[in-house]
């Protein structure tokens, strides 16, 4: 969890000049999937990122929408999996994942979703390397529902290239 809310305040908070002293290096892109590499604090930290194909909802302003999975090997934390909605939501806010027929929830803060533990992380993850079709969703602090579908061509490669960066056992 600490790992994670780092990740999101690098981020949202640290001016654009900082992060280009990390200098972060582009493992590839395939789709609607990029991979990273970068170092922070001497250790390698790789992740994914990708956006949806479609996003419905009746919301009048929205930011970007994300997913994010990320490997943080010198902690020896892996498949750090979490969404970025795009806007705010109620503390403890419920969402939800389907993957092809798998259904998996989700809780809120700020603008984030995120499973609870790590293996529930795995299991998504495991969907998501089998499947089409990823569909989240929530609802905003305001009331106003959305569905985000993703497209998950291009997710396993990209998946296996950050693993391979951060040699994931």
């Amino acid at each position: 969890m600490m790992h994670r809310i780092f990740f999101i305040l690098v981020l949202a908070l640290v001016p654009a000049q900082a992060l280009a002293s990390s200098q972060p290096e582009a493992l590839g892109a395939q789709g609607a999937w990029s991979g990273y590499t970068f170092t922070e604090n001497k250790q390698k930290v790789c992740y994914l990122t990708g956006i949806p194909k479609t996003s419905e909802g009746d919301y009048t302003k929205r930011g970007d929408v994300f997913l994010f999975i990320t490997h943080y090997p010198g902690s020896n934390v892996f498949d750090d999996l979490y969404f970025d909605m795009g806007y705010p939501l109620n503390k403890g806010a419920e969402g939800k994942v389907t993957v092809s027929k798998q259904s998996f929830s989700l809780v809120g803060d700020d603008t984030h979703l995120f499973s609870e533990d790590r293996k529930q992380d795995r299991k998504i993850i495991s969907a998501l390397k089998q499947g089409d079709l990823l569909v989240v969703q929530s609802a905003s602090q305001k009331g106003t529902k959305t569905t985000d579908t993703f497209d998950l061509k291009g997710f396993l490669k990209i998946y296996q290239a950050i693993s391979k960066a951060c040699k994931k056992p």
